[in-house]
């Protein structure tokens, strides 16, 4: 069995951030990421997050636990932790993609799900559906 895992999570920021702060968290999760060998994508939209982490299981789990042990969010949701044959952000060590109401990629997002974006909803499925958006090189080019 593979030791290649993704862990899908959402949470809600405490307070709204801008996207200076939000550039800022990324840079920080990118050098911790770059340590542990990870990978993956960290979306916020509307005071949310949602977060993809690919890498070895050990890793994965150790960087999680400080992820909810952090107190700038809440209502922290494990949507999915399963083994995977790739990566999917392979050339991210944190990806970072804000969506608020006035983005391209909101009504790109829309579009293709044929629905709203809503991350506070979001659950394994639509967690899913969203890697899987963001999988394709039309997402990708809005990934920092």
């Amino acid at each position: 069995m593979s030791d290649l895992y993704h862990l899908i999570y959402k949470s809600e920021a405490k307070k709204p951030l801008d996207a200076c702060e939000l550039t800022e968290l990324a840079k920080l999760a990118r050098f911790k990421n770059f340590i542990y060998q990870l990978s993956g994508l960290l979306i916020y939209s509307e005071q949310r997050f949602f977060q993809v982490l690919e890498g070895k299981l050990s890793s994965i789990e150790l960087i999680y636990q400080k992820i909810e042990e952090d107190d700038r969010h809440e209502n922290i949701v494990l949507l999915t932790k399963e083994p995977i044959a790739s990566r999917t952000f392979w050339r991210w060590n944190m990806g970072l993609t804000i969506i608020d109401d006035d983005s391209d990629i909101k009504q790109q997002l829309v579009n293709y799900m044929q629905s709203n974006i809503n991350l506070a909803a979001a659950n394994k499925n639509d967690a899913g559906f969203i890697l899987e958006a963001f999988s394709r090189e039309t997402f990708q080019n809005y990934i920092q």
